[in-house]
């Protein structure tokens, strides 16, 4: 089975953007690992040298992971999840057993699940967890057709930011603008069929993940 941080690598790599923050990277790393020395983090890491080795530092100042020495060479650090971060991406994971394809019929109900996971997550352990291209792909697959003030009030960044991820993803096709019916000043945006079709199979794997994943013994 492959893991969480595999399957998003792997979508990553498919919209060729970046996916998680850095900050959520590590922590899904040790969600799934253990632990891990910090060379091992930063090897798997799309941050620079001096990102990394800041958000490793602030991750562990706020007690999100735990710093131990390790017991083959005192030397050198190892971490680990908090027992309490750990208890936390237990409890909002679950959304991903019941997080299916929205109805759109039934817009509000279906995007609960991602949106309430989203903001649920990021009040309690305090990170971002996705970048604001994927941010965007996600609430546009949830919401779609989305317009430009749509997406900016759900986005958790500044308007410099999301602007140009919105320009990104246009540019690149993973995006679609149409005009609005009543205001042809207003655009809408949805996702092109292969984005789609790449997120149904995202929702499939991670389901899969989080069956086997969450009912591990601990």
């Amino acid at each position: 089975m492959a893991t969480k941080s595999e399957i998003g690598r792997r979508i990553a790599e498919i919209l060729n953007i970046n996916v998680f923050s850095f900050e959520y990277a590590i922590v899904l790393d040790l969600y799934e690992r253990g632990s891990a020395r910090s060379g091992e983090l930063k090897s798997r890491s799309m941050a620079g040298a001096t990102v990394f080795y800041h958000t490793i530092n602030n991750l562990a100042n706020s007690e999100i992971i735990i710093s131990e020495s390790d017991a083959v060479d005192r030397r050198k650090r190892v971490y680990r999840l908090s027992n309490w971060a750990r208890k936390i991406l237990d409890e909002e994971f679950s959304f991903l057993l019941d997080w299916y394809r929205p109805d759109p019929l039934n817009v509000h109900k279906s995007g609960d699940s991602l949106t309430t996971f989203i903001r649920n997550t990021k009040e309690r352990l305090k990170i971002r967890f996705f970048s604001c291209e994927y941010q965007i792909v996600l609430l546009v697959d949830e919401f779609e057709p989305c317009t430009t003030g749509d997406l900016l009030r759900m986005c958790d960044v500044s308007n410099t930011t999301f602007f140009s991820a919105l320009r990104k993803l246009a540019g690149r096709g993973l995006i679609q603008a149409e005009a609005d019916d009543g205001d042809h000043r207003v655009k809408k945006y949805r996702l092109p069929l292969w984005v789609r079709q790449a997120q149904d199979q995202l929702r499939h794997e991670l389901k899969q993940w989080a069956e086997q994943t969450l009912t591990m013994p601990t």
